[in-house]
């Protein structure tokens, strides 16, 4: 099954970006909340997958 998938497929800073993304999406566009709650909101899930993405890119560099 490994074989099927690609290798940048199977990386979780990819994976936490797209998700990010797609979670602002629903928040801004399909949650009807007031706007100074979605900004929030989207500042919290930018934040957060932000800190991951970068934390997790030091890790890698250590690796390396």
């Amino acid at each position: 099954m490994s074989k099927l998938i690609p290798e940048r497929l199977k990386s979780r800073k990819l994976w936490i970006a797209v998700i990010t993304q797609i979670l602002v999406v629903i928040v801004v566009a399909v949650l009807d909340l007031p706007e100074e709650q979605a900004a929030t909101i989207v500042t919290g899930l930018v934040t957060t997958g932000a800190a991951f993405v970068l934390g997790q890119g030091i890790a890698d560099a250590g690796k390396a």
